[in-house]
């Protein structure tokens, strides 16, 4: 867990290493020291902030632990038996009471420490990999425009990228790969200091430099606040039960509806595919898998359970009842989405958090206009283009938020999402609470999202 000592080693060591350390201080700092302290002192203060959600977060976390720990009252015996491997989970038997059933989950030790699992090295050997190309860019971009102080500082952090790359790739201990990070850490934020005080840059290297502190920021929060798996364990491994489980009767249930209607049997290979993900993203949990393979994972089970879900609303010889089926896979789908990304407490500082809710309020407010087109009814026509315009503004927003566009621009889809919202909420009250259940339930979810959104914008 990180600690108060933690923290204040590791401001310690980044301010002594800028102040005492940088062979080449920014040469707009001699003009003015104080704006290169206030430049560092917001970069500590966002990691800080950083720092202190995932010491919250796993405060609450150990406390759900403790209390599963407890066996239940009463002597009925879980519906869902099953053991997994943990590094970061102490060993024993939990008990979960989730909407869905009550799960007894045994879990066993794994040798491999969770600190510092191979997950971690294969997670920030990717993201180093992937901050070169743009350090490349932004280099040659330098060199074009005669930017001669720029593309050393570049090809000093590059040269600092290269060796904490084939630090990580070796796995080599952490305090050394601590100390590789430290002195690219160093080199770039002297780099962005330089970008905000130059009037004179190319807006493609600020592009490229936007792209460089994103990744830089979940670095650090990988190799200096949450090397552990930053998502609850336990309670992944129930939902992602209870998800194999109910794909699998989906698929029980498509089968022998395929045997009376032959049109549905293109249907059924993909509901094989569904469920063999689901499956396996299960398994990756109980074996320990490190967070960023298991959120992978979801992802692939996620984008073919969307092409599942559009094909099935697109065949009219489809029951009732798998439609019901489904709704209860999205459900369950839809808890594990916000388990691995906007439960887990660090992924980018309070920008990543919005950016995680705009998509996954984008990907709610296509599936509820889905439902709502597919519902056959045509007295809400108008309801069915806001809905549209809806899951549109969103869109757009998420891709804006992705691309790091114009503020004004963000503002202005920002106001757009939540006034479709205003006509979308003002048309459900007259809904009926049995027949719209499912609706209901997904524009509840957009509700909350959105509730969570306007708190992330107001913080």
């Amino acid at each position: 867990m990180f600690t108060q000592t933690r923290l204040v080693s590791c401001v310690f060591v980044l301010v002594l290493s800028v102040l005492c350390g940088w062979a080449s201080k920014p040469p707009q700092a001699s003009a003015g020291d104080d704006e290169w302290d206030e430049f560092l002192e917001s970069v500590l203060d966002d990691r800080r902030q950083d720092e202190g959600r995932y010491d919250r977060w796993l405060r609450e976390r150990d406390e759900r632990y403790r209390g599963w720990r407890q066996p239940p009252a009463d002597d009925r015996p879980p519906q869902f038996d099953f053991g997994i491997r943990s590094g970061d989970v102490p060993a024993g038997q939990y008990y979960l009471n989730l909407p869905f059933g009550r799960f007894g989950i045994q879990v066993e030790p794994d040798d491999q420490p969770p600190s510092w699992a191979s997950g971690v090295y294969h997670h920030a050997y990717r993201l180093v990999s992937t901050l070169q190309e743009p350090l490349r860019d932004m280099q040659i971009l330098a060199e074009r425009e005669g930017l001669k102080e720029l593309r050393d500082a570049v090809l000093n952090a590059r040269t600092s990228s290269e060796t904490l790359k084939k630090s990580l790739e070796r796995a080599v201990d952490p305090e050394t790969i601590r100390a590789d990070y430290q002195r690219f850490d160093e080199q770039w934020h002297q780099i962005a200091f330089r970008l905000e005080r130059s009037a004179d840059v190319p807006e493609q290297i600020h592009v490229r430099a936007r792209t460089i502190a994103r990744y830089d920021d979940q670095l650090h929060q990988i190799i200096r606040i949450a090397p552990a798996e930053p998502f609850d364990r336990l309670k992944v491994a129930a939902l992602s039960r209870r998800l194999a489980e109910i794909t699998g009767h989906l698929l029980d249930d498509l089968d022998e509806e395929a045997r009376r209607d032959p049109t549905l049997r293109s249907l059924l290979r993909n509901a094989e595919r569904v469920h063999r993900l689901a499956e396996d993203f299960h398994q990756s949990v109980r074996e320990n898998a490190g967070f960023v393979a298991i959120a992978e994972e979801f992802s692939q089970f996620d984008t073919a359970w969307h092409s599942f879900l559009e094909r099935v609303r697109g065949h009219h010889g489809v029951s009732g009842h798998i439609g019901r089926v489904t709704e209860d896979v999205w459900q369950v789908h839809n808890d594990l989405h916000k388990e691995l990304y906007l439960e887990a407490p660090v992924h980018g500082g309070p920008h990543s958090r919005v950016e995680a809710l705009v998509k996954s309020l984008a990907r709610t407010a296509e599936h509820f206009h889905d439902e709502l087109r597919y519902a056959e009814r045509p007295h809400d026509r108008s309801l069915v283009r806001a809905a549209d315009d809806f899951a549109d503004a969103a869109e757009d927003l998420h891709e804006e938020l992705e691309d790091r566009g114009r503020p004004e621009r963000v503002h202005e889809l920002t106001a757009e999402v939540f006034q479709h919202w205003r006509t979308i909420a003002g048309a459900l009250r007259r809904f009926d609470q049995r027949r719209d259940a499912h609706l209901l339930r997904v524009a509840a979810e957009l509700g909350a999202t959105l509730q969570e959104l306007q708190r992330a914008l107001g913080s």
